[in-house]
């Protein structure tokens, strides 16, 4: 597993909150002219104890489909995987709908282009704990990826799919087409659910909110 803690380093800003803390904000992975998005920080000066956290990406080939825990967090749910190189999304900001409350740059899953580009396709896929949880808690329970896009800063673009939908639970990598986004030189990732059928707490409380995505077509414009 690629992540930012390896890279972390001692935030000496005195004007970021994280200020005494670990802290990786940054990209972790490029290719194509795709660069991908990541932060990490213990929280030990802002907290007042470490609770060693990752959000956005995380570059994996696990693809343990058995364990349903936060030690199997970055496996692939995927039977056709072996194991290929894909990213783990985490939407850690699920707790503050309206983003209030975020830590960096990159604490959303963020992939910025170095041009303007036409999204085409990408694959994506449950996450083994999401998948396992999903399916033991509550299998009708909608969880959907939404993908927004920018142009120059300004949002110009949304859409969603989803990863389970009542009863429908995503168990391999399929294809999604993003050609609605149009051109867009960035795009972030975000989790949303909805309802569930059945007397079960929340999804946030025991799913995480993680998925996986790869092979990331597009056109440069």
């Amino acid at each position: 597993v690629l992540a930012g803690k390896a890279q972390a380093s001692l935030c000496s800003d005195e004007d970021n909150q994280l200020n005494g803390c670990l802290l990786f904000d940054d990209i972790l992975y490029s290719e194509n002219g795709a660069n991908l998005g990541s932060f990490f920080s213990d929280f030990k000066a802002l907290w007042g104890g470490t609770f060693d956290t990752t959000y956005a990406f995380v570059i994996s080939s696990n693809n343990d489909m058995e364990v349903a825990t936060v030690h199997n967090q970055y496996s692939v749910y995927s039977p056709t995987n072996g194991n290929n190189k894909f990213a783990v999304a985490y939407d850690g900001t699920w707790w503050s709908p309206t983003y209030q409350n975020r830590y960096g740059e990159y604490d959303l899953p963020t992939i910025v282009f170095d041009k303007p580009v036409k999204p085409l396709t990408i694959k994506v896929a449950n996450t083994t704990y999401a998948y396992l949880q999903i399916m033991k808690n509550d299998p009708n329970v909608c969880f959907a990826i939404k993908v927004t896009g920018y142009l120059d800063g300004v949002q110009t673009s949304k859409m969603s799919f989803n990863l389970a939908s009542y009863g429908n639970v995503v168990a391999d990598w399929k294809t999604v087409a993003l050609q609605r986004l149009g051109s867009v030189d960035k795009i972030c990732f975000t989790v949303d659910w909805e309802g569930t059928s059945s007397e079960v707490k929340a999804p946030e409380e025991w799913c995480p909110f993680s998925f996986c995505i790869d092979d990331l077509q597009f056109d440069k414009n």
